[in-house]
């Protein structure tokens, strides 16, 4: 099972049930998304996953980037604005 798929099931578990199931797919998509383009820029699911569970106290308060991306319930727009500048630069080999 690859990062994505692993992490994604994993995470369906966390879900709130307060939210409808068309909400849930939008979360999960998104959620995925997240993860996916992590991988696609780091080019390793390991990489990705750590980077994904670390803390950066510059950019995301102290959070890690799926704590982030939680909190501001992983809205494609947000989740873009924040972290596409970042996958840029760790693909230029400039690491948060």
């Amino acid at each position: 099972m690859n990062l994505a798929s692993q992490t994604v099931r994993d995470h369906n578990h966390s879900m709130s049930h307060s939210h409808t199931v068309a909400q849930q797919m939008g979360l999960l998509t998104n959620y995925r998304t997240l993860v996916d383009r992590a991988v696609a820029a780091f080019g390793d699911e390991v990489k990705a996953s750590k980077w994904l569970s670390m803390p950066n106290d510059e950019l995301l308060q102290n959070q890690t980037p799926l704590e982030y991306a939680q909190r501001v319930g992983y809205d494609s727009v947000a989740l873009y604005d924040i972290f596409e500048p970042m996958f840029v630069r760790i693909e230029h080999g400039i690491y948060f």
